[in-house]
């Protein structure tokens, strides 16, 4: 699990080639309260995603 914040397009993008998988909205509640978004990686789509990795 991963929360990037949804200001941040790059990490989402990064996170997103990297298998992870947007999971829900929600807002950080430490220090300065900002939208984030919940981030998964399933471990099928991680081995997949080794499995088709040419290294």
């Amino acid at each position: 699990m991963i929360d990037p914040e949804e200001d941040n397009p790059r990490a989402i993008h990064v996170y997103e080639k990297a298998g992870f998988r947007k999971i829900e909205k929600f807002t950080q509640i430490h220090d300065d309260p900002k939208p984030c978004w919940m981030m998964c990686l399933k471990i099928e789509e991680l081995k997949r995603l080794q499995h088709n990795s040419k290294y």
